[in-house]
């Protein structure tokens, strides 16, 4: 199956069980529990509506971002990462991130070796935890490993904010 058939599945599941669950929840509490082929009907039609707009809307982002059509399961993922050669130091490089505007930093530290930052909560995202390691390569040479993923591990569909943060970075290094 491809990674958006996939994707899609998954947010179906998801949505559409724990919505029914909640329904059939209040209906024992109120006394009211009919057949499950209500439940049924609450899982297949919330779920593939918040599956088919939910999901749709980040398959379509994420492929504005990356100008392509064909999506791998990295491409969809939440926690993004990249590799990146640069001349800049980190000092350079954390001096940078504090003075663009793209990012809304919450928090950011320098630790040996890592930069660190968090994102605050936004329309797509609530909130993205964001890490640039390094090492030396050569006198003027540093290699960078940058990741972003969202504070919240249950967040499956970012809209492609963490490969937008990624891409922001990426442009600030290079």
């Amino acid at each position: 199956m491809s990674p958006t058939v996939n994707l899609y599945l998954k947010a179906l599941i998801r949505f559409g069980v724990s919505f029914a669950l909640l329904m059939l929840f209040f209906d024992i509490i109120e006394g009211d529990v009919r057949s499950l082929v209500k439940y049924f009907f609450l899982l297949v039609f919330f779920g593939g509506f918040m599956s088919a707009l939910l999901v749709g809307f980040h398959i379509s982002k994420v492929k504005e971002l990356l100008g392509k059509s064909d999506l791998t399961d990295e491409d969809l993922a939440t926690q993004q990462s990249r590799t990146i050669v640069s001349a800049d130091s980190p000092d350079d490089i954390l001096e940078k991130i504090k003075s663009t505007t793209d990012f809304k930093i919450k928090s950011i530290q320098k630790e040996s070796h890592q930069i660190s930052f968090r994102r605050s909560t936004s329309w797509y995202s609530w909130g993205e935890n964001i890490k640039i390691t390094w090492s030396k390569l050569s006198d003027n040479q540093y290699q960078y490993e940058v990741s972003s993923q969202p504070k919240l591990f249950l967040q499956f569909v970012d809209y492609g904010i963490n490969l937008e943060n990624i891409q922001r970075i990426e442009r600030l290094i290079v």
